[in-house]
């Protein structure tokens, strides 16, 4: 029997979902955002209180507190808004993740010291913060039932974890 190569079975995967996505994503996750539109208002809230706080009052490491830190992470993450494939989003979460975590590190090279994913967090929930992301509860459950476990075991999945957790923190930090 014939083998597809790998490499064309994602093309085409891609292909079709860039085909089929835009047609119903926009009822899935109108769906979607009427399980979450309760705590997409309360992150949204929480984003505009906190948007002018320093990142020394998120934890952030006062190595990390250059604005510039976050300035391409932020960026990034600002352009969500106009993918709605769960491939386009979710690489768009990982590619801020990554800019922020290379960013981080480059900081962490000069002053000698190291990051690791603790450290991680704290940036991530500031980045959460002035990116101003409308939906951001929506989007991740989107990511979550829309994304292949195979994609999750990736770097993909470590940085969707990795912003829900900061989500989360904000959600349950401002509630208390």
């Amino acid at each position: 029997s014939y083998q597809m190569p790998i490499q064309f079975k994602s093309v085409l995967s891609l292909y079709i979902e860039r085909l089929f996505f835009p047609l119903v994503s926009d009822e899935i996750f109108n769906f979607i955002y009427l399980k979450n539109s309760e705590r997409d208002r309360k992150l949204r809230s929480i984003q505009k209180k906190l948007y002018n706080t320093p990142p020394k009052d998120f934890l952030v490491p006062e190595y990390f507190c250059n604005p510039s830190s976050f300035e391409r992470s932020i960026s990034i993450l600002e352009d969500i808004s106009f993918y709605v494939t769960p491939t386009d989003l979710i690489v768009i979460l990982r590619n801020a993740g990554l800019a922020l975590f290379q960013d981080s590190e480059n900081i962490s090279n000069i002053k000698n010291i190291s990051i690791d994913a603790d450290s991680l967090i704290p940036l991530l929930t500031f980045v959460c913060i002035r990116s101003q992301v409308v939906d951001f509860c929506s989007i991740i459950d989107f990511l979550n039932l829309f994304c292949s476990e195979k994609t999750k075991v990736l770097d993909f999945g470590y940085f969707l974890a990795s912003f829900e957790v900061a989500v989360e923190h904000l959600l349950s930090t401002s509630s208390e």
